[in-house]
């Protein structure tokens, strides 16, 4: 398990983690000031390009939306400013990032739309009593560190290459051998500076480890984490045919920490596998 007080800031260049955008730290200002949603959401729409991504996130059928919403003040009413505000710092993060990266930034994101959709139907079938937000900001931010890699280190697409044929090793120690760092510290580094929730950086941080059953972390994380190491796999079956290289170190846990059988966690990837089937890769 990775400690976060072993994380040492000063490995990294000027600039190397996005700077946190004004809108967000106004956001979170109103609502860590418990303010009115409307005040929320009239301050999201003074920024008709953020307001836009977010509407239209909702309103696409990778979502889980039963209606249509019209404007971002309705969005704000009907899903809560918690959830508005998560889909708000996914979009500031994906704008920060644009330009020059060594991956398909496209692709990228498109898979962790996908993970966040296979997340929470995996948290919500198997009844894992995870908050909704939070299995759904998981998918959405679990590797938000290879995007920020991808952009710094022109020859990070190797080191992935190479994790991608690494049974026995996490991605995360791959990197290490070409960096001091790893981009599950890069991402909680991020998550922490931009103000998400301390749930959502541990998942960040600690995904990649196989540890999990044994670490101090508390049962929903552990949860949460279980969740998402499954929506990957599925995402990863529906896309490529095969399973995450380390599914087998991951399954050990997974089982136990979800109180599931092997036979049904299979029968619920299938499911998965063919709701996300209806989305193009």
């Amino acid at each position: 398990m990775i400690n976060p007080r072993d994380i040492n800031q000063q490995q990294l260049g000027s600039g190397f983690i996005p700077p946190k955008p004004e809108i967000l730290l106004q956001i979170q200002t109103l609502t860590n000031q418990s303010a009115d949603i409307i005040e929320i959401a009239d301050l999201l729409a003074r920024d008709p390009g953020l307001s836009s991504a977010v509407i239209t996130h909702i309103n696409s059928a990778m979502f889980f939306m039963r209606r249509k919403v019209s404007d971002i003040r309705q969005a704000v009413i009907l899903l809560g400013a918690s959830r508005v505000e998560r889909l708000c710092f996914y979009y500031s993060l994906r704008k920060s990032l644009e330009g020059d990266s060594c991956i398909s930034m496209e692709r990228f994101w498109a898979t962790a739309e996908k993970v966040a959709r296979g997340c929470y139907l995996f948290g919500k079938t198997l009844d894992l009593k995870v908050p909704e937000e939070d299995l759904y900001s998981a998918g959405l931010f679990h590797d938000c560190g290879i995007a920020i890699m991808a952009r710094n280190h022109a020859s990070y697409i190797d080191v992935l290459n190479e994790a991608n044929h690494s049974a026995d090793t996490p991605i995360t120690e791959v990197e290490k051998r070409y960096y001091s760092y790893h981009h599950s510290i890069i991402g909680y580094m991020l998550a922490e500076h931009w103000g998400l929730p301390e749930t959502i950086c541990q998942v960040i941080l600690q995904n990649h480890e196989y540890d999990i059953q044994s670490s101090p972390l508390p049962a929903p994380i552990v949860k949460l984490i279980a969740a998402l190491k499954c929506a990957e796999n599925a995402v990863e079956l529906g896309q490529r045919n095969h399973p995450l290289t380390d599914w087998d170190k991951h399954l050990s846990w997974i089982l136990p920490a979800t109180g599931c059988t092997e036979t049904r966690l299979n029968q619920v990837i299938d499911l998965v596998i063919e709701d996300l089937s209806q989305f193009s890769d």
